[in-house]
């Protein structure tokens, strides 16, 4: 451990920090070893899923090039190795450094030029590593790209990527590529096997087999895993399932168990009732879970599954015993009848409760026949004769099951979903607009709206890469003229992208503009466009709108921004609603956010690769990592009788500030009462006394959740 550093997690104390302690990279390690044996040193671009180990052996590379006193290609990690306790730290003279999102990228590229060009410090190799390198404007590589094709002999460049497409192809032509991926289960499961004897750590063969499988080649976070998992003890099966629980694993194994026991449709979808979860999840994981069993005991694609163990279930080949039983009385081969049994579970597109219950009583006529084998001697039935074929493709909408006449039919309205927003969709939009107000206090206030066919951009595929750069610029602007310490991030935005037949394609942003950062619409139209498109902004192709709002109106303002883009709802939809009865009835989605009803309607085909986005700090991830001391509330998910649209985010956020306050104060407390240079004697009750803090602090933690505002929300009564 660095002097300095605190007690490094087991994941940090198992971090490879020589080319001999990464496992299952051989082709990435073997060159990269030769190069810095050979001190030549080339660039180099490494991309991969997240979590294989690109930043590890980036960092490796690094040190070794950096590293004076190697005698291999090795970095030599000694303890008075200057070299390689400054890279350790990241604070090697020699070494530049960039993580998406800490600085302005252009700036960066500018600073490494300068660097570039007046070499290096005392005349060592200079380094320059780029993780998340996809993440770069296109103006940072367009600066970058001179040094990056003709650098000097003592520079090289190393980027990071989880998505290579995202890396313009001009820039990949430059760097020897390395592919990073998933490290294979048998290594995985040596390297757990490997510490835990190192740790001491009691456990099963067979629960480390199921974490190894687990964990999906990320080795980070299956060491982390495996540290939570052994502090509650020994590590067996039944505890990595319970660890991990993973979403509706047993509840489908007890679909599949009632099913083929011919029970009925009520008890089956019983089964599915327990676990809470879209109907379009639910239906993915049947699928996933019947791919699994198939896979492993008639298709023989040689993996084991994990679902299928985490569900608990002990004798595989019996469950398929039964599925092939009902294929073989429907004169079908066992693989045929795998096939199309998978063909009726593959998703098709948007799926409501009336879907799942459709799909899961054809299923279980299709297996059991028309009345199953409740009435008759115990054994299936037949379906009916005069299928020729057990599984056909079911319309979602037909004449014959809607009664209707020919004319009828062909008068009928469309069915939903097409030129829809998904339910899905709607909620993430909804959920980050709600996370801004909880987590920063901010509010959306501006639209801007951007017609393709105005600027001449009828290319779906130049959508993107224009609107990326948009949103990116725009994002380095405001931030320079309105950042500040208390909102060092005061742009935040979200988009849909509509397309109509007369109109074209528009993008919708809605974002978070302070009043601090001046003219924007101004900006765009004689700056940002003309720049990127060589020409004059047409009149009418770019437009924003940011009206002066009342105080104690801007979350009514930010309410219809988000109505906004999620008029494109689908009304099929609807959401459970709890009464003052404590009754719960279903409401159309797009009633229950309030979308005007001048708004509604279908927002078309989608026009380029994505429908809609969010800002990295309000989106997915950002959500997953607030999940700490006090994560954030969602009225989809989990407080489901949250209101929508009552403002109880403020109150969240007002609620956390004053957590934090709290916290922070006994923390400096704790620094004024004990402070780091009263000696080794005053450090060791320092973190006694942070220690016994922090417990005090986590006992309060049902209370803290108790007493939230959202939560008070919850309680209330809703119409």
């Amino acid at each position: 451990m660095v002097d300095g550093e605190q007690s490094p997690s087991l994941a940090e104390r198992y971090r490879p920090r020589k080319f001999a302690d990464v496992i299952g990279q051989e082709a990435a390690v073997t060159y990269l070893e030769g190069q810095a044996r050979e001190r030549t040193g080339r660039s180099v671009l490494l991309y991969g899923p997240s979590g294989c180990g690109k930043t590890v052996l980036a960092e490796i590379y690094a040190t070794a090039l950096l590293c004076q006193k190697r005698s291999s290609g090795e970095p030599c990690l000694r303890p008075d190795c200057p070299d390689c306790l400054e890279c350790r730290r990241r604070s090697h003279p020699n070494w530049r450094g960039m993580r998406e999102g800490t600085v302005d990228d252009p700036d960066f590229a500018r600073a490494i030029n300068a660097d570039v060009d007046t070499e290096s410090f005392g005349g060592g190799r200079l380094m320059i590593l780029i993780d998340q390198a996809h993440r770069l404007s296109g103006r940072a590589f367009d600066v970058l790209h001179d040094r990056m094709e003709r650098p000097p002999e003592n520079v090289t460049f190393i980027l990071c990527t989880t998505d290579i497409d995202e890396i313009p192809q001009r820039t990949r032509s430059l760097f020897r590529l390395l592919e990073v991926g998933p490290v294979a289960v048998l290594s995985r499961l040596e390297l757990l096997r490997k510490i835990c004897e190192k740790e001491g750590f009691a456990h099963s063969e067979s629960a480390l087999d199921l974490l190894a499988r687990r964990a999906g080649g990320q080795l980070r976070q299956m060491i982390q895993d495996l540290e939570g998992l052994a502090e509650r003890g020994t590590i067996t099966q039944e505890q990595v399932r319970t660890f991990y629980e993973v979403g509706g694993a047993r509840q489908i194994s007890r679909y599949v168990e009632r099913l083929l026991n011919n029970a009925s449709l009520e008890q089956q979808m019983q089964a599915l009732d327990a676990w809470d979860a879209l109907p379009e999840r639910k239906l993915s994981g049947i699928e996933a879970y019947l791919a699994e069993l198939f896979g492993s005991e008639v298709l023989r694609v040689g993996r084991r599954g994990v679902i299928l163990d985490l569900a608990g279930v002990v004798d595989q080949g019996s469950v398929v015993r039964q599925f092939i039983a009902r294929g073989e009385r429907l004169g079908m081969a066992p693989r045929q009848f795998c096939h199309e049994v998978l063909r009726f579970w593959a998703p098709a597109g948007i799926a409501s409760d009336a879907t799942l219950v459709r799909k899961i009583s054809e299923f279980d006529e299709l297996l059991n026949g028309p009345t199953g084998a409740r009435s008759g001697s115990g054994a299936p039935s037949l379906v009916s004769a005069r299928r020729k074929l057990p599984f056909r493709a079911a319309p979602n909408f037909s004449a014959e099951r809607e009664g209707l006449n020919r004319r009828a039919y062909a008068m009928r309205t469309p069915p939903s979903g097409a030129g829809y927003l998904s339910l899905k969709q709607v909620r993430d939009l909804w959920e980050a607009a709600s996370f801004l107000v909880q987590m920063y206090g901010l509010f959306l206030n501006t639209r801007i709206s951007i017609r393709y066919g105005r600027l001449g951009i009828d290319d779906p595929k130049k959508v993107g890469p224009f609107l990326t750069s948009l949103m990116h610029e725009l994002r380095m602007l405001i931030n320079g003229r309105a950042a500040s310490a208390e909102c060092p991030e005061p742009f935040h935005w979200l988009y849909v992208r509509e397309h109509s037949p007369t109109g074209g394609a528009v993008t919708h942003v809605v974002a978070t503009v302070p009043l601090e950062a001046g003219d924007i619409g101004t900006w765009l139209r004689d700056h940002f466009v003309p720049h990127h498109l060589k020409s004059s902004c047409p009149t009418g192709a770019v437009t924003v709108r940011r009206p002066a709002v009342c105080d104690g109106e801007h979350f009514v303002r930010h309410l219809e921004l988000v109505r906004l883009v999620c008029r494109g709802a689908d009304p099929a939809y609807t959401v459970s609603v709890r009464n003052g009865d404590g009754n719960t009835k279903r409401f159309p989605l797009i009633e229950r956010i309030g979308v005007p009803r001048k708004l509604r309607g279908q927002i078309g085909r989608i026009f380029g690769a994505k429908r809609f986005n969010v800002s990295r700090l309000i989106g997915p991830e950002a959500r997953r990592d607030a999940r700490g001391d006090l994560p954030p509330l969602s009225a989809f998910a989990d407080r489901s009788r949250l209101t929508l649209d009552s403002g109880w985010e403020l109150a969240e956020y007002e609620y956390r500030q004053k957590l934090n306050a709290e916290r922070a104060a006994a923390e400096a407390k704790l620094d004024l009462d004990w402070p780091a240079k009263g000696g080794e004697l005053a450090l060791r009750r320092r973190a006694a006394e942070l220690e016994r803090f922090k417990e005090v602090w986590s006992q309060g933690a049902e209370a803290r959740e108790r007493n939230r505002p959202g939560m008070a929300v919850e309680r209330g009564v809703h119409s």
